[in-house]
């Protein structure tokens, strides 16, 4: 490399810009400031409906639409190789050639990994969900039980089971034997109508394999995850390990002060759906017998609470009550935790690093989570909270239970909460990654 120019950085990630408040789009900004601050020039791919690059935080971001123009867009269009982004990747490469990648969500953005791949760019991938061996992302079969990762079989029942009424219909008429494969061969595979299960299949584990030869190390930011990269045949030593940063704002402790236990204030943050466990957390709380008051907080992002409005939290008996706070990002949610007793994350899946933990730990707030989050670890049974099986929903109530009946017990698990890592651990961190065989 040319001593004389700056570290050339690109970061690949669906979720970038400023205006994005997902965890990942956050991780994307920190690690791109990271560089930054170490003297590297940046760039960011990422796709979108923006057209026009961004100059963002003393970086650029280059922003591709994922498809052609007035092409429409499905989930599994993410996942097949795509000649549109593949010339688009090229052409970026003949004009800016990085010395390293960094990719983060990478749903649709593949081509440009491959690509740098090509050129000899090392590439470091950071695991945000399981994406590289699931077209779910999540390792989750129908049923709810944890997959063991990709085989053609059970992948193409899985998706045949996922499909809505009309891509189901799409995906019997394009499997019968004759008239499937002429209308096939007649289907542009971007066409909204080319909704074919097995070829899907095929070429997605087509790219994945293309993906896997070319990323140098991959990151984890959880213990768990580390071992479902390792049981999906990634070797060991090419798995790097990145504690979770969440930002300065968010390591603020807002509510300082001493609780009462007159009455005890739950809560759950994040987007309302089975995988992150309403299910479980609805039945828990709906079973859970209470002598005193108690209060559900459901802190949620999503700016349209009619899905929430049709909770089936039963609301007969008085001492329970569900409050909903939508539309809260950014330090909002940490201000709510910090007034809370107890945090509850109930996800089904095996979490890549729930943020919700480490945002209540930095408020002195004790997490009740499943045994599948990626990041519990951090959550030590009876020690700083509690952990139980999500296929026992029963577990969570008893659980409930026994914080409403000695909550004396909260103390305890606040005290043992240890500090979560700053933003100069977090570089370190970074440092000793060693990602260009020197310390950027």
């Amino acid at each position: 490399m040319d001593k004389e120019r700056k570290t050339r950085v690109l970061i690949v990630s669906l979720f970038a810009i400023k205006s994005n408040r997902s965890s990942t789009a956050q991780n994307t900004r920190n690690i791109a400031q990271y560089f930054i601050e170490k003297g590297a020039e940046v760039q960011i791919v990422t796709g979108g409906e923006i057209k026009e690059d961004i100059e963002q935080d003393d970086y650029i971001v280059k922003c591709y639409p994922l498809f052609e123009k007035n092409k429409s867009m499905k989930w599994y269009h993410f996942y097949r190789p795509n000649e549109f982004l593949k010339k688009n990747a090229k052409d970026f490469f003949k004009k800016w050639k990085p010395d390293i990648i960094y990719s983060g969500a990478i749903q649709g953005l593949q081509e440009f990994i491959i690509e740098g791949g090509r050129n000899r760019i090392p590439v470091y991938q950071m695991i945000h969900d399981y994406s590289l061996f699931c077209l779910k992302q999540w390792l989750v079969k129908p049923n709810g039980e944890i997959c063991s990762g990709p085989e053609e079989s059970h992948c193409k029942n899985c998706i045949e089971n996922s499909l809505g009424k009309n891509d189901k219909i799409k995906n019997n008429v394009l499997s019968f034997p004759i008239i499937g494969k002429i209308l096939r061969l007649c289907l542009a595979k971007n066409s909204r109508y080319f909704v074919h299960v097995s070829s899907l299949i095929e070429e997605s584990f087509y790219l994945r394999k293309q993906m896997l030869m070319k990323i140098k190390k991959f990151i984890s930011q959880g213990n768990n995850v580390s071992n479902v990269l390792e049981s999906n045949a990634l070797n060991k030593d090419d798995i790097l390990f990145l504690p979770q940063y969440i930002g300065e704002s968010r390591l603020i402790k807002y509510d300082k002060g001493p609780k009462d236990y007159e009455k005890i204030i739950f809560c759950f943050v994040g987007r309302w759906t089975p995988l992150k466990g309403k299910d479980i957390l609805i039945k828990s709380f709906d079973d859970m017998i209470s002598t005193k008051k108690v209060e559900m907080w459901i802190i949620t992002p999503n700016k349209n609470i009619k899905y929430l409005e049709k909770m089936t939290f039963r609301k007969s008996e008085k001492s329970k009550m569900i409050k909903v706070f939508n539309d809260v990002n950014g330090i909002k949610v940490s201000k709510l935790i910090s007034k809370v007793h107890c945090t509850i994350v109930p996800s089904i899946w095996k979490e890549v690093g729930p943020r919700v933990i480490i945002e209540s730990f930095s408020q002195g707030i004790p997490v009740i989570t499943t045994d599948y989050v990626g990041e519990n670890n951090i959550v030590i049974n009876n020690f700083n909270g509690a952990l139980f099986d999500s296929r026992k929903p029963e577990n969570l109530k008893r659980i409930m239970e026994n914080i409403v009946n000695n909550p004396i017990i909260l103390d305890k698990w606040s005290k043992n909460i240890t500090r979560q890592i700053s933003k100069e651990d977090w570089y370190k961190k970074l440092n000793e990654m060693d990602m260009m065989g020197y310390s950027i």
